[in-house]
């Protein structure tokens, strides 16, 4: 079933991505690892905001397309880690310091809520907002949408983990 690919696909980077951080020490996961960069706690903040898409008022709504239509597009975008982005600014992660236990937790917590949600309306569009250039998402859209999002960051916060140990 494409659905339970979609979700193994999600399950698979967002445990890593808890791995990633619950490795890292408190005082390490609050370090700037080099010029320019976020901390590796704010690149989970970023994440723990970005999934939480069903906390927002979100409609869904039937369609008649193809319920993975954007899929290449979205892997396109995020797969190409020579293309830099800026974050929307409702996701920007707070500039403070984070508790390792409290952060991993929400994550957690925030990651869970959205592929409950996702995929209960995968054929769906939700009206959350519009991804630039390609409109409304699928709930099965806003689960690669998360996932391809969270494996880009997981890439960063290797390179992040890279220069904390090795400077």
């Amino acid at each position: 079933m494409e659905d339970q690919r979609l979700i193994n696909d999600y399950e698979t980077v967002t445990k890593q991505l808890l791995q990633l951080l619950d490795g890292l020490s408190e005082q390490e996961l609050n370090t700037v690892p080099f010029e320019g960069s976020w901390t590796a706690g704010q690149l989970g903040d970023h994440l723990r905001q970005a999934y939480g898409i069903t906390e927002l008022p979100v409609e869904y709504h039937a369609t008649e397309r193809d319920p993975l239509q954007h899929e290449t597009a979205l892997h396109s975008i995020f797969d190409n880690d020579a293309e830099k982005y800026r974050s929307p600014e409702a996701i920007l992660p707070a500039d403070h310091y984070f508790d390792k236990a409290r952060l991993i937790g929400e994550i957690r917590e925030r990651a869970e809520a959205l592929q409950t949600g996702m995929s209960d309306h995968g054929t769906e569009e939700v009206s959350a907002f519009d991804f630039p250039g390609l409109g409304a998402l699928t709930g099965y859209e806003q689960l690669v949408l998360a996932t391809v999002h969270t494996n880009r960051h997981n890439r960063q916060l290797e390179t992040i983990i890279e220069r904390l140990k090795n400077g």
